[in-house]
């Protein structure tokens, strides 16, 4: 149901009308109660700041010894069928075509432990959606680094500032490359760091790819069909969840 095969192509396993009425069920009459059993699987059952501290400890290269969580925004191509959407809302400028903009949040074994709404990506940039739409409450510790690209940096006062009465949480909690000043170059080991922490961010690519080649209704290359940004939203969570689950079995 989250593979990217069409209700048409589903024939050959299971009647159309009978393979929607299980579809509408699970995705829509049922919603409430999937969304809550993603996220409580998703925040209570793979990573928890114990298992970060030590994975970061070990397996981290010596610069980034402190970070435990990678975050990144991903857009995803759509065909979206509601009348009542300005077809300019979603455009994306990485995909030069409608698409839907979610914030993900990964520890340092590729586990996702926080996904964000989805949202028309002309007024949902990086920045904005890390002030607006990451609910750091539910997975973030004060033992946590979370590492980004500049972009985010932004938005990063005002989103400490936002979030701090219910987080511990301040600029030591995340890592960013530095930015250069005008008209001052950056010394050798700023540099440096950039490029490390570069490379080192840059890995929550792969778990984009391997999102998207194992549930093509996610790659890159798909256009796909919504009609309800929530329901397209729930989908996209499940898929993350089935991958933690066999990324946690895989490391057990």
């Amino acid at each position: 149901m989250v593979c990217g095969i069409s209700i048409n192509q589903m024939v050959l396993y299971l009647d159309v009308s009978n393979y929607f009425r299980i579809y509408r069920y699970i995705f829509i009459k049922k919603y409430d109660d999937l969304n809550d059993w993603i996220n409580n699987l998703m925040y209570n059952c793979f990573s928890n700041k114990s298992i970060r501290l030590l994975t970061s400890y070990y397996k981290n290269p010596e610069l980034a010894k402190h970070v435990t969580l990678l975050l990144d925004g991903h857009h995803n191509r759509i065909i979206y069928e509601d009348i009542d959407i300005d077809r300019k809302e979603m455009y994306s400028w990485k995909l030069k075509k409608p698409g839907l903009n979610t914030q993900f949040i990964l520890d340092l074994n590729k586990i996702v432990v926080y996904v964000s709404e989805s949202l028309p990506c002309r007024d949902h940039n990086d920045d904005l959606m890390f002030i607006n739409n990451i609910e750091f409450k539910k997975f973030f510790t004060s033992y946590d680094n979370i590492c980004f690209d500049g972009l985010y940096e932004n938005t990063l006062l005002e989103t400490i500032e936002k979030y701090k009465s219910n987080v511990d949480m301040d600029l030591s909690n995340f890592t960013y490359p530095i930015n250069k000043t005008k008209n001052k170059d950056l010394e050798e080991n700023e540099e440096r760091f950039n490029r490390y922490i570069g490379g080192f961010r840059s890995t929550i690519e792969s778990y984009f790819s391997f999102l998207g080649s194992t549930f093509k209704r996610f790659s890159g290359q798909n256009n796909i069909r919504v009609t309800k940004l929530k329901t397209y939203n729930v989908q996209l969570r499940l898929a993350c969840l089935l991958l933690n689950i066999k990324q946690f079995s895989e490391k057990v």
